[in-house]
């Protein structure tokens, strides 16, 4: 399973990824003014408990900006220590990278 955190987007979301094929996708905020730093934890958890992302997730990426400087630096932060605490591979993805693949 990959997890893959978007947090450049106005509302910022968590998508579970196996064999090239979405199977969860969650938008983390409700609306615009809240603050990612509230939420983001307390999806993990939920998403961990459903689909036992301690166990079977083997990868991490993030969208890397441009986007909310905040955003960037709570989503590298939370990426960053489930890399440290799980010992997985993390890759970065660039807006650039996103549509150089859709076009």
């Amino acid at each position: 399973m990959l997890l893959f955190l978007d947090v450049i987007s106005p509302i910022p979301e968590i998508y579970v990824i196996e064999d090239n094929k979405v199977i969860f996708q969650r938008k983390i905020l409700k609306n615009e003014s809240d603050k990612l730093s509230d939420f983001i934890i307390e999806n993990y958890l939920d998403i961990n408990n459903k689909l036992n992302l301690t166990k079977n997730l083997k990868k991490i990426a993030i969208t890397a900006g441009p986007g909310s400087y905040t955003s960037l630096r709570v989503g590298a932060a939370s990426i960053s220590g489930l890399k440290i605490a799980q010992d997985l591979n993390c890759c970065q993805i660039s807006v650039e990278d996103i549509f150089k693949f859709k076009s």
